[in-house]
Parts: C-alpha cells; structure tokens; sequence
C-alpha cells in the first residue's frame, strides 16, 4: 500500500542523540609536590585559561550542562574552584546563559581522580620520569599498577554512560574531571597501549583528554587526545 501523508511513520524524526563528554584535565602547576601545596601564579593562570577553553569547547558544541568534580588533593581543588568561578563569570560577561549551564555536582569529589599516593612512591626511586617509568615497569609498584588505577577510571566512564542513557533527547553535558597526571596516563596507556612519549611526552599541568560518549546505538566511547581518537569498549561494573 502506497505511504500517504496521513501515515504515521512519513515524517517520524529520529530522536535528537544525547551526549555526555568527560573531560580529564590535569591540574594546574603547585607550588612544590607535597600533597597540600598550593597552586603558584603559574598554575592560577592555566586552570582560568581551561576554563576559558571549556566555555569555547562546549560553544563549538552548541552549548548544553556544565559539571565539575575533581580530586580531594588541595591543587586539584583550588584548580576546581578557579575553573567554576572563571566559567561562572564568563557566562555573566558573555551573556551566554541561554547556551551554557553551570550546576554543581552533588559529589564534588570523586575518588577516581585522585593518584593514590602513586607519585610519592614513585619519587622514592628517584627516576627521572617517574609516571613514564611506572608506565613502561608497571612491575615496580605490583599493587598499584597502570591497569589497576585506570579501572576506576574506566569504571566512572561505564556509570557515565548510564547517564547519558537518561539525559534528555539533544541533551549534552560536559563533566569537567579535574585529576593527576597518574590518572591520566594510566588511562591512556590502558585504552591506546602506548607510553606517554610515544603519545608526545608527559602530559603538562593544564592539559586535558576527553571521553565522549554517546546514546546512538552501537556508538562507542571516543578517546581524543592530542589530535589522535580512539574508539574504545566500556568496562563492565558489577
């Protein structure tokens, strides 16, 4: 039977996909390595520059929800803060909200981007590049290996995707992850099976890679990083 005007199915639109990306950005430069050390001049200046590369970033994207979490250590907190308040009077400034969102997370803090005491133990063995030595000797630290540290990580990305699932149709949201360079390069080094100098060198205070993901069916998580994207599988959380 010919489809007529009247038919029910003609015009039906597809459902506008919903999008969640998660942004993990390494906090800005501290004033030395110990653990409450705050960030120098250095480091104010990159987070508030982060911050106005997310406000072009999630522009570019046509706008949606901004979130940020970060790491309970003091650098990534004050790295935290100084992104919340830049974006939050950018949006004033800019007149921009009508395109971009800032709403807390009720759970500021998220146990996965924290580094675990990693870069301390690491120190003790005096290697030149400490995170590239554990990446590529994963053995030296048998209880906190790369694999092992990216599995919080990859276990957040899964409960992630769970959000995006019950976003609203053409929704986005952009969860800004502020977090070590441990972290980072296990993740990384877990997803791409390569060490940080094969992807460019350590990653810098202020630098960031993004998960995108995705309800269109069969989409898989995106890693971009550097120029370079890969696709990647989820891992299961029981």
């Amino acid at each position: 039977m010919a489809e007529t005007l009247e038919s029910p199915n003609r015009f039906e639109a597809e459902p506008s996909p919903r999008r969640l990306e998660l942004i993990l950005l390494r906090h800005g430069q501290a004033e030395s390595q110990e653990k409450d050390a705050a960030l120098n001049e250095t480091g104010q200046h990159q987070a508030a520059r982060a911050a106005e590369e997310i406000i072009e970033h999630v522009l570019a994207g046509g706008g949606g929800v901004v979130k940020i979490v970060r790491s309970s250590v003091r650098r990534a907190q004050e790295t935290g803060a100084i992104i919340e308040e830049t974006i939050r009077r950018l949006i004033a400034e800019r007149g921009l909200g009508d395109k971009i969102r800032l709403i807390e997370s009720r759970a500021k803090t998220r146990a996965p981007l924290v580094a675990a005491g990693i870069m301390r133990q690491l120190q003790i063995l005096n290697a030149e590049r400490p995170v590239e030595h554990w990446i590529e000797n994963p053995e030296i630290l048998p209880d906190k290996k790369p694999s092992d540290v990216a599995k919080s990580l990859q276990e957040m990305t899964t409960k992630m995707q769970q959000i995006v699932n019950k976003l609203r149709p053409g929704e986005t949201i952009y969860y800004i992850g502020v977090t070590h360079e441990i972290p980072q390069a296990a993740f990384l080094n877990t997803i791409t099976h390569q060490t940080l100098a094969e992807l460019g060198g350590p990653i810098k205070n202020g630098e960031s890679f993004t998960i995108t993901l995705s309800n269109k069916p069969n989409a898989a998580p995106v890693l971009s990083f550097r120029g370079q994207t890969r696709e990647f599988t989820l891992a299961r959380v029981d």
